[in-house]
C-alpha cells in the first residue's frame, strides 16, 4: 500500500513509523478526507498485540498514518533470516498472541482481512518474542475507498497465498472466519517454510486451486509435527467457513491443547 518511514514526534519525543500511501487514481481533497474520516476508526481499536494508531491525514495528495514505532522485524523477515522453519513452541506462541489480538478485534466488529507472516511485527523482549499486529482495518477501508482504484465487486483484496476461498469471491463481506484461515496458513508458513498451496506461475489458477482443491498436507512438508497440532491447523484452513473453528479463540484453545 505504501513506504513507511521511521520518524520523531516532536510533541513527545517517540519514534514513530508514518505508512505514506499514494492514492492508486487521482483524487480531490475531499476524497482523501473521506477516506480519513472513514479510517479514523481504526483508532478505537485498542489492545497490547495491536500496533496503536497515533495520528492519519492527507497533504499533497497523500494520505499518511502515524503509528507506533515497533522496534523489531516482521514475521516474514524472521523467518527468512532464521536457519530453517520455527521450532513448533516458538510458532505457536506467536501465533496464539496474534490470535488473542484478532479475537479481541472480532468482538468489537473488526476483521482484519490480510493477516500474514509480514504483518506480524516481533518485538524481542526478555520474556521472549512480543507480537504486534499491523495494518488493522487499512486494507478493507482502502480497498473499498474510490482511492484504490478498485470499484468493482468482484476485486479482491489480501494476500493470495494467505487468503480464505470467500474472500476471492466476496471480499468487501467477509466474516471474521477469513482473518482464522489467514491465522492458520501464516502458523503454516512459519511452520514449513511453504505455503498451504504449491502454486504454479500462472495467477487463474492459483486462485482456481484456492477456491476448488484442499491445502497440501502439512505433515508432508513436515512430518513431525503432531497429529493433534496437524488437524487444528487444518480445520483453521477448511474451505467453507462453517467447518472452521467456531472462532479464533476456540482456534488458540486447539493449538495448545494439541501440544500439552
Amino acid at each position: 500500500m505504501g513506504v513507511v518511514y521511521r520518524a520523531l514526534d516532536k510533541k513527545d519525543g517517540a519514534f514513530v513509523a508514518i505508512k505514506v500511501v499514494l492514492p492508486a487514481v487521482a483524487s480531490s481533497p475531499d476524497d482523501l478526507a473521506r477516506f480519513v474520516r472513514e479510517a479514523s476508526i481504526v483508532k478505537e481499536l485498542t489492545h497490547p498485540h495491536i500496533v496503536p494508531f497515533r495520528d492519519l491525514g492527507h497533504g499533497d495528495g497523500q494520505l499518511y498514518f502515524v503509528m507506533k514505532f515497533v522496534p523489531g522485524i516482521d514475521g516474514q523477515s524472521m523467518l527468512r533470516q532464521h536457519d530453517g522453519p520455527l521450532p513448533i513452541g516458538r510458532a505457536i506462541d506467536i501465533v496464539g498472541q496474534l490470535l488473542e489480538a484478532l479475537s479481541a478485534a472480532h468482538q468489537a466488529g473488526y476483521v482484519h482481512r490480510d493477516v500474514k507472516p509480514s504483518n506480524l511485527l516481533i518485538e524481542q523482549r526478555s520474556s521472549g518474542d512480543f507480537v504486534w499486529l499491523a495494518d488493522f482495518g487499512l486494507a478493507r477501508t482502502y480497498q473499498a475507498s474510490m482511492l484504490s482504484g478498485l470499484t468493482t465487486t468482484g476485486s479482491i483484496g489480501g494476500t493470495l497465498p494467505f487468503m480464505a476461498p470467500e474472500q476471492i469471491t466476496n471480499y468487501r463481506n467477509v466474516t471474521p472466519a477469513a482473518d482464522q484461515y489467514s491465522a492458520a496458513a501464516t502458523l503454516y508458513n512459519l511452520l514449513t517454510r511453504s505455503y498451504p498451496y504449491d502454486f504454479p506461475n500462472d495467477v487463474v489458477r492459483q486462485l482456481l486451486m484456492v477456491l476448488q482443491e484442499p491445502p497440501r498436507l502439512i505433515q508432508k512438508c513436515r512430518p513431525e509435527l503432531p497429529n493433534k497440532l496437524a488437524a487444528a491447523i487444518h480445520k483453521g484452513l477448511a474451505r467453507l467457513p462453517a467447518e472452521r473453528f467456531a472462532d479464533v479463540g476456540a482456534f488458540r484453545a486447539a493449538l495448545r491443547r494439541s501440544v500439552n
